[in-house]
């Protein structure tokens, strides 16, 4: 049986209210405390967003770096990610800023995509759509985050099978209209199996 891409209602533990809720307390006390060991070579960026933090890193760091820093965050129950500027701060699609961290106090990357609010509004694509497709996307294959910012995200992913990374760069031609204007899901497949990242930029 072909593998096709699920339809159903949009997953109650996702919706905002619910993200808001197990949110309500990020970076109180406690989550600067647990967190203290990752930050200690971090300078915080203001303002001070309530879920998410942006962090400059004291020098330029190889992707080695990012990684352990990423797997460190984990085990200290927060997600890392390089931080993506917003469009009209940066030059290049889905360039993340020079060591420029992001960190939301929760292992749920999905929670964490919700409290950046990844989205590409301009095109049509709400926050729903992103989360919708990330959760969707756990049937296909094993995926972290590897940088986002408010209309990009970059994906570590490892695709199930040939046919699920087909399935999901067909879907990716849908959820992002720039990328469909400039590649085909042959391309996106193409590009995912040689480098083993997925991109979407809605600037």
């Amino acid at each position: 049986m072909p593998l096709r891409w699920p339809k159903g209602p949009f997953p109650e533990r996702y919706r905002f209210g619910a993200v808001e809720a197990r949110l309500a307390t990020a970076w109180h006390a406690d989550d600067e405390v647990k967190l203290a060991p990752l930050l200690t070579s971090l300078a915080l960026v203001p303002p001070h967003d309530p879920w998410v933090r942006v962090y400059t890193a004291s020098e330029r760091h190889e992707e080695a770096w990012h990684d352990a820093l990423r797997a460190r965050a984990t085990e200290l129950g927060a997600t890392a990610f390089r931080w993506i500027a917003p469009a009209r701060e940066r030059r290049d699609a889905t360039e993340p800023s020079a060591d420029v961290i992001g960190i939301v106090p929760t292992t749920d990357v999905v929670d964490a995509v919700s409290a950046v609010g990844v989205a590409g509004p301009s095109h049509g694509i709400g926050m729903p759509a992103i989360v919708r497709f990330l959760v969707t996307l756990r049937s296909f294959g094993r995926y972290e985050i590897e940088a986002m910012g408010e209309d990009a995200i970059v994906l570590r992913y490892t695709p199930k099978s040939d046919e699920a990374l087909t399935r999901v760069a067909d879907r990716v031609l849908h959820l992002c209209p720039p990328l469909a204007r400039s590649s085909t899901a042959e391309a996106i497949a193409s590009s995912i199996r040689a480098r083993g990242r997925l991109e979407m930029d809605w600037a």
